[in-house]
């Protein structure tokens, strides 16, 4: 299996590596200073918008390159397969409005499962 995201391409091995451990898809970690950063997990992205309209515009917006998974979009005009714009990587993805979609990308939780308790 091969996981492409942002030119690189990964593992499923890798991947796992990869994945800040913890319940969210985020880790801090410290720069050269001591100051603390917020390191996002390389397969977290969400949906370019140009303006969020409702609290729900922003909460439908979250997406796992890894998982291949997004939270649940509602697609416009009716129709059931859309193509959205990614923010973060600047892709295009396919959406089915029909599949169910994760919980809380948008707030960067976790759905993969993947290194959630430290060793």
């Amino acid at each position: 299996m091969c996981i492409d995201v942002n030119n690189n391409s990964y593992t499923l091995a890798e991947a796992i590596k990869k994945v800040p451990v913890g319940c969210n898809c985020y880790k801090i970690v410290k720069d050269s200073t001591g100051k603390p950063q917020t390191e996002l997990c390389p397969f977290l992205d969400w949906v370019q918008q140009n303006e969020f309209n409702s609290e729900e515009d922003f909460m439908n917006s979250g997406y796992c390159h890894l998982l291949k998974l997004g939270d649940w979009f509602s697609t416009k005009y009716g129709k059931k397969i859309d193509y959205v714009q990614l923010a973060r990587f600047a892709k295009a993805i396919t959406v089915n409005a029909n599949q169910s979609g994760s919980v809380g990308l948008w707030q960067c939780e976790k759905n993969c499962g993947i290194n959630l308790c430290e060793k």
